[in-house]
């Protein structure tokens, strides 16, 4: 099934969109020049919808690339989970991980991350925090990162946060039940892809968009 593509630029945008189960998605764009792309969410889980993952059960994970303990190369060399060099052809890779109640309130929390090349697949992680700005995953001043086949529901949060961030792709993931967005973008988080997501019954709204 093929949507539109939504470009949001300029000031105040709301879109809503109603398909069979109850869901509104609603656009708050407040600088001029921010543009995100938002295709293809749909509100039914369909074939390609991410399986439960399971291989490693941790606790949180937390990478700043300002912090030498804390930073890619530093994860990379500890975990067995973490693969890869962080460049667009080798870049680093998390799967396969399920991270679940976490008490830290970011089940994965990555920051300071500009112009390393990373992919979170196949993931599941929820939080019983509840704050909107906090949730399944967070990327806080971060770039080039591609969020694909994850389960980030059931949060007390929001299910993905982006928090001044640009150029990352959120593709295919489930981000369902919620307690605030299923997808939350705040602070000049600008030049995101958003693409064929599965985002349901959330609480508040399905994508909120405040950049």
């Amino acid at each position: 099934m093929k949507m539109s593509i939504f470009k949001i630029r300029t000031k105040i945008l709301i879109i809503s969109l109603v398909f069979s189960l109850p869901i509104i998605l609603s656009v708050f764009s407040l600088l001029e020049f921010n543009t995100v792309s938002i295709e293809n969410n749909d509100q039914l889980i369909s074939e390609d919808s991410p399986k439960i993952s399971g291989s490693s059960i941790v606790n949180n994970i937390l990478i700043d690339e300002t912090n030498g303990a804390q930073d890619w190369a530093t994860r990379e060399a500890d975990y067995a989970w973490i693969s890869g060099g962080g460049t667009f052809s080798n870049p680093y890779v998390i799967e396969n991980v399920t991270i679940t109640d976490t008490f830290a309130g970011y089940p994965i929390w990555i920051k300071n991350s500009i112009g390393v090349y990373f992919i979170i697949k196949n993931v599941t992680a929820s939080s019983s925090w509840a704050f909107p700005f906090l949730g399944g995953i967070i990327l806080t001043n971060v770039s080039n990162g591609y969020l694909i086949n994850n389960n980030f529901s059931n949060n007390a949060g929001s299910g993905i946060v982006l928090d001044g961030s640009y150029n990352n792709t959120i593709e295919g993931n489930n981000l369902n039940e919620n307690d605030y967005h299923g997808i939350m973008l705040s602070d000049n988080s600008d030049d995101n892809t958003i693409v064929a997501n599965t985002i349901t019954n959330n609480s508040v709204l399905g994508i909120y968009l405040n950049i």
